[in-house]
């Protein structure tokens, strides 16, 4: 048996889709206006915090949109359809394991549509024929997590975001035989960084449903290193030794603007990279 731990960066695709759907589904039909609100809502207006307080299994609303998704999880969810397609594409292994880690932004609308996945799969022991036709395969588990400051804060909610990667990877690395990153959700700045991160990170591989072709694509990951001199910058941004020349090769490298003599989420970057 195969053990696949899935790192799944998730966005509000189920939202949109459903708000799309909504006059066509019976059960969605009550909800319209507040799905289609929470769909074009930033980040704490009134409608994105109403999303998230409907975030759990005793909203009606949320009970409406998991029917639509179990009903129907590739078309109504991005995040789903790229896991569901790629497992689908290993089905020669015959039995796989998976578990699930969700990284949700930091959105009422975001956290929504992550409860849902969370709700939707956690209580699958085997995946039904009726959502993958080929191959055997089980869920071992899943948790999901809401990314502090993710889509509020670029600098400080991607920096929350390595460090989550990193500590699930940590966690589950010995489980695992392969280690995999569904971009497909989520914001794509934050999700470029994660996958150019991930050679540091542990993982193996990462796969999304392109955006045109409309099929799994499957990314490999390069192992890297850091080399000098920024290895040495960052070992000295650890320790809060900045002296001229390790705040210019920060500089140099992008790490750090031409004016700013240090960012608060400097010391925290260079922990993730370096150990």
């Amino acid at each position: 048996m195969q053990k696949l731990l899935h790192i799944i960066t998730t966005g509000t695709s189920i939202i949109r889709n459903t708000s799309n759907k909504c006059n066509e589904n019976t059960q969605l039909t009550l909800h319209c206006t507040k799905l289609k609100k929470w769909s074009t809502s930033p980040p704490e207006s009134q409608e994105d915090l109403e999303a998230g307080n409907n975030a759990h299994p005793g909203s009606p609303i949320f009970k409406a949109v998991l029917e639509a998704v179990a009903g129907d999880p590739k078309k109504i969810s991005a995040e789903l359809n790229a896991l569901l397609t790629y497992a689908e594409t290993r089905a020669n292994e015959k039995t796989l394991e998976h578990k699930i880690i969700l990284l949700s932004t930091d959105t009422g609308a975001g956290w929504f549509s992550t409860k849902i996945i969370e709700e939707f799969l956690k209580n699958m022991d085997t995946i039904p024929e009726q959502y993958i036709a080929k191959g055997h395969h089980h869920i071992a588990g899943i948790e999901a997590e809401r990314i502090q400051l993710l889509g509020k804060d670029f600098a400080k909610g991607t920096i929350n975001l390595l460090a989550k990667a990193k500590t699930a990877i940590a966690k589950h690395k010995q489980w695992a035989d392969e280690i995999l990153l569904n971009l497909t959700g989520g914001f794509k700045p934050e999700t470029g960084l994660l996958i150019m991160s991930a050679g540091l990170l542990g993982a193996n591989k990462a796969y999304y449903i392109h955006e045109y072709m409309s099929e799994i694509v499957e990314i490999p990951i390069i192992p890297i290193t850091l080399a000098e001199p920024v290895k040495t910058a960052l070992e000295n941004a650890r320790k809060g030794l900045l002296d001229h020349t390790t705040l210019e090769i920060l500089r140099r490298h992008g790490i750090l603007k031409p004016s700013e003599k240090e960012q608060a989420w400097l010391r925290e970057i260079a922990n993730i990279l370096l150990s």
